[in-house]
């Protein structure tokens, strides 16, 4: 069959600051943005070359006045970039129904493997069985389609992640409803789902995993002891699943290279729960990223509508720590990259305005930073504008920056031109060069100067103190202790302690910048 591709890139900006060798973490060095006026257009993952090259997938709502055959209601899109930026090729792949593509793994020959899903009977889809397929495409290093593979049975059936073995071949993740076609035994009413391929597509095995409700998977990794692991959730609490609380759950399992489980573990509270990331630690250990409404359980505290919950876990499944960050509002992870320290680097979204999270531009901010490996928060940088700004994936480079893909709907901020109906976007940002696994956020994301002396605020007013010796003038009235009038005094010479440059001795929420925050975090810090 001729497939035909049409390029639909709106616009590529490129934003390289002036002094590239004085940036920190979180500072945006290439900003790209692509996609159509009328239809949304979103990045859902991505892997860099040694030569640095990026390839991106993600889905594509075509123009509706645009001939493109049988694509065109909503389709897998495929970018590959150079290490400038410059577009090298961009594919849509796709039927007469709904197609996206989740993850993306660049070959050693130059092509790329992607998982996705797809709704179609026709066009690019082999093999279709019904109500939604696993799709699997092998992609040469011209963009176009090897060979690809429908994987499900008659009922829904999701592909989102994949790992690439040492021997050429694949292990596919995601969730299935179905208990025919290529699907050998259903447990529940959804199973996480893994399947192994060799180089060729033939199927070596597929396993289905959970008990007797919802399970799914989300995120596959090959360990350095050859061995899978996957995380997802859990809605069962029977079956192969132990320790659910009844509500979704975090879901990790590990298997050996057959498929066979050799240990899983549940985490979460009364709320809901679910896992979206996993990866290996240099030190060999696994870190999950989920995100979590539970305020019990396993979850020690919760700071709002939804928060990041990280779990590092050893290689046999026994829990380390499990840490919560978060606002007043919704904060959410997607990705996992680990990062040279020990510690992992983070993406997803924020709407908090407080917490962990002040820095919002407006709606929900793409997010991205990095935990070392206590789960100490080494820098974060909320990056966006007005309007909805999302981040999917992230992945280091060889030279030490991340690229990040997700999506932009802001027109104004970090963000140029009109993307009101929502356009896939690209980033580059610094990374932590420095591998130390304990910098403090400060010292990482904005580096102290020197500041004024501390005097009477206002000129007249109260000589604040630091009763605790740590740089930080908590005292603001200045009678020697923190009680609850030094919140007020704080409030009240806000504006003139902004405007003499003081930062580190009132940064009390420790995000770099003198903000509002910093009172809301004195008055926690008096009732504590």
């Amino acid at each position: 069959m001729l497939r035909r591709y049409y390029l639909i890139i709106l616009c590529l900006t490129i934003i390289i600051p002036g002094a590239v060798h004085g940036a920190v973490p979180g500072d945006i060095l290439k900003n790209l943005v692509l996609g159509l006026p009328e239809g949304p257009e979103w990045g859902y993952g991505l892997d860099t070359t040694a030569d640095g090259n990026t390839t991106v997938c993600g889905v594509a709502y075509p123009d509706p006045s645009l001939d493109i055959g049988h694509l065109g209601n909503g389709d897998a899109w495929v970018i590959r970039l150079d290490a400038d930026g410059t577009v090298l090729w961009e594919k849509l792949f796709g039927g007469n129904e709904t197609d996206y593509a989740l993850s993306v793994r660049n070959l050693p020959d130059g092509g790329a493997a992607v998982i996705g899903t797809t709704g179609s009977y026709n066009g690019d889809i082999s093999g279709y069985h019904g109500n939604g397929d696993m799709w699997f495409l092998n992609i040469g290093p011209d963009g176009n389609i090897r060979w690809d593979m429908a994987l499900g049975g008659s009922l829904t059936d999701e592909g989102s992640d994949l790992a690439l073995l040492p021997d050429g071949g694949y292990i596919l993740c995601g969730y299935t409803m179905s208990s025919d076609g290529d699907v050998r035994r259903q447990l529940g009413d959804g199973d996480l789902w893994l399947i192994r391929l060799d180089s060729n597509g033939t199927v070596m095995w597929e396993r289905t995993y959970g008990g007797s409700r919802r399970d799914s998977g989300a995120s596959v990794t090959l360990t350095s002891d050859n061995a899978i692991v996957a995380c997802g959730n859990t809605n069962s609490t029977d079956g192969m699943v132990s320790g659910n609380r009844t509500t979704s759950d975090v879901w990790v399992i590990k298997t050996d290279l057959n498929g066979t489980l050799l240990w899983e573990r549940s985490f979460g509270g009364s709320g809901l729960d679910w896992g979206h990331s996993v990866v290996e630690l240099v030190s060999g250990d696994l870190m999950v990223a989920a995100v979590t409404s539970s305020g019990d359980g396993d979850v020690e505290k919760n700071y709002g509508a939804s928060d990041i919950l990280l779990i590092r876990i050893t290689r046999d499944g026994t829990p380390v720590w499990k840490k919560t960050y978060g606002g007043s509002f919704s904060d959410n992870v997607w990705k996992l990259d680990p990062s040279p320290g020990g510690g992992a680097y983070f993406v997803g979204d924020s709407y908090s305005v407080d917490g962990h999270f002040t820095g919002n531009h407006g709606e929900s901010d793409l997010l991205i930073g990095e935990v070392d490996g206590d789960g100490n928060m080494l820098w974060h940088r909320q990056v966006g504008g007005s309007s909805v700004d999302r981040g999917s994936w992230v992945k280091s480079t060889s030279s030490g920056t991340l690229i990040i893909t997700g999506m932009t709907a802001s027109s104004d901020g970090d963000v140029s031109g009109d993307h009101s109906s929502g356009d896939l976007w690209i980033l580059e940002v610094e990374g932590n060069r420095n591998e130390s696994d304990s910098m403090p956020v400060q010292e990482v994301e904005r580096p102290v100067t020197k500041e004024p002396a501390i005097g009477p605020l206002g000129g007249d007013g109260p000589v604040p103190t630091d009763p605790d010796g740590d740089g930080r003038y908590e005292d603001l009235n200045g009678n020697g202790i923190l009680d609850l009038q030094d919140p007020a005094v704080f409030f009240k010479y806000f504006n003139w302690l902004q405007s003499q440059g003081y930062v580190y001795a009132f940064d009390f929420n420790e995000n770099g910048i003198l903000d509002l925050g910093d009172v809301q975090a004195l008055f926690m810090k008096v009732q504590s």
